[in-house]
């Protein structure tokens, strides 16, 4: 389930933004170590966002987006465990349908770096989305993370948020 507390703040942005929803972003390799299963496709409610991509072949380990009102519960459910276990969640809140959204994340997976290389950018792990999100200025954090409400997540026991609210 979505924390108590994010549900509580989601609920009071929908008092300005009615057409704001609730995402999960999941590391599929660390929601398969920590329940023994793994992350499956369902149309319209959870998509891999390696899919479609030259990725593609590790869609499975790779982030998953995850529109916690629509799947069953049983892929919902456990979420706020995973969170609390290991660095496998992340909660996002926007007013994009879940395909938008993934088009949207899919433009963030890799950045060209000055040697010309291209490096995957792990955004949906908290242990990167932090020093990423502090390594940028505020132009930069406003390309990279404004195009979604708000970003959610738990990094060393403590919750952080990145909102364009505030």
């Amino acid at each position: 389930m979505i924390p108590a507390s994010l549900v509580e703040r989601l609920e009071r942005l929908r008092a300005s933004a009615p057409g704001l929803r609730a995402y999960a972003l999941v590391d599929g390799i660390q929601y398969e170590q920590h329940f023994g299963r793994a992350l499956r496709r369902r149309w319209g409610t959870v998509h891999a966002l390696f899919a479609g991509t030259e990725d593609e072949p590790l869609a499975e380990a790779g982030p998953w987006v995850i529109d916690v009102v629509q799947p069953d519960v049983g892929v919902v459910a456990p979420l706020d465990d995973l969170e609390e276990a290991r660095p496998g969640v992340m909660w996002l809140f926007t007013t994009q349908d879940i395909e938008s959204l993934v088009t949207t994340l899919q433009r963030k997976l890799n950045s060209k770096l000055p040697n010309g290389k291209i490096a995957l950018i792990r955004f949906w792990d908290p242990r990167v989305f932090v020093p990423l999100f502090n390594a940028l200025d505020m132009e930069g954090r406003r390309t990279y993370f404004g195009d979604v409400d708000e970003w959610h997540g738990l990094a060393d026991g403590k919750r952080f948020h990145v909102s364009h609210h505030a």
